[in-house]
């Protein structure tokens, strides 16, 4: 056992559970009562809150512990038992033990005191045996309890029950309570998840940003812009507004999820159209130094030339920066694999004026744009296979070949793509433009094709006239 000429040295408590269903004030009396009958100050109380020891979710935490051994800020550590501190194996919480020893430490257990363990012990071969003895244990323990929980999750699944957390937009429901599930009441029933408000009303509308082109970073600021709210409180993010698009959930299909049925918020050709433009979108990396570019222009000096490696004539332009002073300029870039620009550059500041110009004095009627989610049947398709897949094990041949001539039938009809379509409004393009600022600004000009190029003449004195010409074209409502 430890040696009993200790009482003054400060404790740390260490105090860890494995999830919501454990509390650490369970523990907290006995750690205390452990060490006021030692004589022991209290020090610190680590909490490790959600972690799994078989997992070694705890490891960052007990580092910390470490370090204030070897700081003196404490000189033993209380635990309530040994799987409090590990259940992973005995290769995983020896050097744990060593750490602290290393540091002139000890540890002990206020449940499981013949597991103390202390370097300057002369029973320190004996309390090593039963700590490793209750590590195994608990390793054991813990095996056994995850195959019981990979067998309860299966079950839940053959019965189309969820399980994990429900997804942005979606809450969990209980089928037989008919409302939010409550423990332990609820604990067998079936559970589905269920959109809330939010999600039926921002996750078609994401979406439909998504299949417009829009960036991630776009659309966390418009989110943001219109106060949706995130589970966690924080702002939103580009890594989380792209990996809510590439979640199928949305469309009614979970991963891993067994018989589990969820309504879908939007339909299987929308879902895969605007993972198609995520995809399709040019990854930059590194810090963001300058605003973007309000325009993209195409190149009027070489439009239409067909260059090597180039079938369409269309060459864009991209902002570079030239000379000593950093002026910015829209250069020609060239097209094709062995794409080589014509030389030709265009101020940035002075194409930006006159396209501004341009817009302002549009006078034609505006169009506001009505997303069509459009429709492949997949999920009527889907519906058929299964069913006529499930006639055929009952040995229902005459339903099978019904089901999968009725699949047949939708595959052949047209498919309709999301897009946009023009709906008109009552004021005009240069009045909407007006009304205009910032990232808006810069999105509703990419819906046009800017075509720039300067005019050189020469006026009646010889000198050479510079004229910045932007010719704008409507790329439709899909553009």
């Amino acid at each position: 056992m430890t040696r009993e000429n200790s009482p003054g040295d400060t404790a740390g408590r260490w105090i860890r559970v494995s999830g919501d269903s454990q509390s650490e004030a369970d523990q907290l009396p006995d750690l205390n009562d452990y060490c006021d009958d030692r004589g022991y100050a209290k020090g610190k109380v680590y909490e490790v809150h959600g972690k799994s020891a078989y997992k070694g979710a705890q490891d960052p935490d007990w580092v910390k512990v470490v370090k204030d051994v070897q700081d003196g800020v404490i000189q033993v550590v209380v635990c309530w038992m040994v799987d409090r501190m590990d259940r992973q194996n005995i290769l995983h919480a020896i050097p744990m033990a060593l750490a602290v020893l290393n540091a002139a430490g000890r540890i002990e257990f206020s449940e499981q005191p013949e597991c103390n363990l202390d370097a300057n012990s002369p029973t320190i071969d004996d309390e090593i045996k039963a700590f490793s003895d209750r590590i195994h244990a608990a390793n054991q323990e813990s095996k056994i309890k995850s195959k019981r929980i990979l067998k309860a999750h299966r079950r839940r699944r053959e019965s189309g029950s969820v399980i994990g957390r429900a997804p942005w937009g979606f809450s969990i429901f209980c089928v037989v309570c008919q409302r939010p599930p409550v423990r332990p009441g609820c604990k067998e029933h079936k559970k589905i998840f269920a959109p809330t408000a939010l999600g039926r009303t921002w996750i078609p509308r994401i979406y439909a940003r998504a299949v417009d082109g829009r960036s991630g970073f776009s659309m966390a600021e418009w989110l943001d812009e219109n106060h949706v709210p995130t589970e966690h409180g924080r702002p939103w993010n580009e890594a989380f507004v792209l990996a809510l698009i590439g979640n199928p959930i949305y469309y009614g299909a979970r991963r891993n999820g067994g018989e589990l049925k969820t309504e879908a918020l939007v339909s299987v050709t929308v879902w895969q159209e605007a993972n198609d433009k995520i995809a399709s979108r040019a990854r930059k990396s590194g810090s963001k130094t300058h605003e973007k570019a309000k325009l993209a222009p195409v190149c009027g000096a070489c439009y239409g030339t067909v260059r090597p490696g180039c079938s369409t004539g269309i060459s864009p332009m991209y902002r570079k920066f030239c000379g000593t002073k950093r002026v910015p300029y829209y250069v020609c870039a060239g097209c094709g694999p062995q794409r080589k620009g014509c030389g030709s550059a265009v101020l940035l500041s002075a194409l930006d004026s006159a396209v501004d110009e341009a817009f302002a004095s549009r006078g034609g009627q505006h169009f506001e744009r009505e997303f069509i989610p459009g429709d492949d049947r997949s999920a009527a398709i889907a519906r058929f296979r299964e069913n006529g897949a499930a006639a055929m094990k009952k040995g229902d041949y005459e339903a099978a070949t019904a089901a999968g001539k009725e699949a047949a039938r939708l595959e052949d009809l047209p498919r309709i793509k999301p897009h946009w379509e023009p709906v008109t409004t009552d004021i005009t393009e240069a009045e909407y433009y007006a009304s205009l600022s910032g990232e808006a600004k810069r999105l509703y000009i990419a819906r046009h094709q800017i075509l720039a190029h300067v005019d050189m003449d020469e006026d009646e004195d010889g000198e050479v006239i510079e004229t910045i010409i932007a010719t704008i074209t409507d790329k439709g409502p899909g553009g």
